[in-house]
């Protein structure tokens, strides 16, 4: 969005502003003067701004697209408030004016906020299948295990009963959604991810629910912008899981050897692939101007962001 420009509007408004702070109003009698500041002042010049850009901001994912566009704005004691919408669904993010005063003033901006990263990556899980699957046999680590009775005599005894060939699935549940964090303004999200995973195995002719893990990890998620492009790139630390032989196969067996959990635990790897991935902001036109494009993302607030948009190389 442009740059907020001076007119007579604004300026009697601030000056009303400015008077009342120079005559040591009560903290209680700023209120109305600022509201009235934000109501006649700045307001109407977001509002111009906004009807001259109104297009909506498209971006493209692995998964098809995303629509942002901003709708109605309304006063509040923090600032001015803006419904950023994406489909149905729609947040106020306040606009302040230290976050104004912080903002280029010859190229247009998009405010957004964490909400906004939340709604691309739930988009993105939810179009993913519901589980993640590993075929084991295709993993070197495990590969090498299958084939030494070895090295099974110490890490798991309870795969002698299975052919060096056997096939082993590893499905670990897709997470539909995320709630995202963040403690400064760095651009590393954090979020917790809940951690359901199946380890599938073949034995007697039947497929059995093999090793069962279930638990939590701490995931952080990366985000950046060069040229159009926005992409977060996530990272799982240790997950807390517990683990273990699948109900009915215990109680078909009984008593098999103990499971190498710390090997097993290395190995929950997919949730943390399916959080990272990159969505590309279309280029917007203004009609006065001519084409632009996103190139940079500055975190404001924790949980607001500035997104500039700049002339694509010619």
């Amino acid at each position: 969005m442009a740059l907020l420009k001076e007119d007579n509007q604004v300026a009697s408004a601030a000056q009303k502003f400015a008077r009342a702070f120079a005559g040591g109003k009560e903290a209680n009698e700023f209120k109305p003067l600022l509201s009235s500041f934000l109501e006649e002042g700045i307001r109407p010049q977001l509002q111009t701004i906004l009807d001259q850009v109104r297009q909506p901001i498209t971006a493209s994912t692995g998964k098809g697209r995303v629509e942002f566009q901003v709708g109605a704005l309304e006063v509040a004691s923090t600032g001015v408030l803006a419904n950023v919408e994406s489909g149905s669904d729609a947040k106020s993010i306040a606009i302040t004016p230290t976050m104004l005063q912080s903002l280029p003033q010859d190229r247009p901006v998009m405010l957004g906020g964490l909400e906004m990263i939340e709604t691309v990556l739930t988009n993105e899980l939810g179009a993913r299948d519901e589980y993640f699957t590993i075929d084991l046999q295709k993993v070197s680590g495990f590969q090498k295990l299958m084939k030494s009775r070895f090295l099974q005599f110490f890490v798991w005894q309870d795969l002698f009963n299975y052919k060096k060939t056997s096939p082993f699935f590893l499905r670990i549940k897709n997470p539909r959604s995320v709630t995202l964090t963040q403690s400064g303004t760095n651009g590393v999200l954090e979020t917790d991810l809940g951690l359901n995973a199946v380890m599938q195995s073949f034995r007697d002719n039947t497929w059995w629910s093999y090793v069962v893990m279930q638990g939590t990890a701490k995931a952080s998620v990366a985000v950046t912008l060069v040229d159009g492009t926005l992409t977060y790139k996530t990272t799982m630390s240790e997950p807390s899981v517990t683990i273990g032989y699948g109900a009915e196969y215990l109680a078909r067996y009984r008593k098999p050897s103990s499971i190498p959990k710390s090997r097993l635990t290395s190995s929950l790897e997919g949730a943390q692939k399916d959080l990272s991935g990159s969505m590309k902001f279309d280029d917007i036109k203004l009609d006065s101007v001519g084409s632009y494009r996103a190139t940079s993302l500055k975190w404001l607030t924790p949980k607001i962001f500035a997104i500039t948009w700049s002339e694509p190389p010619r």
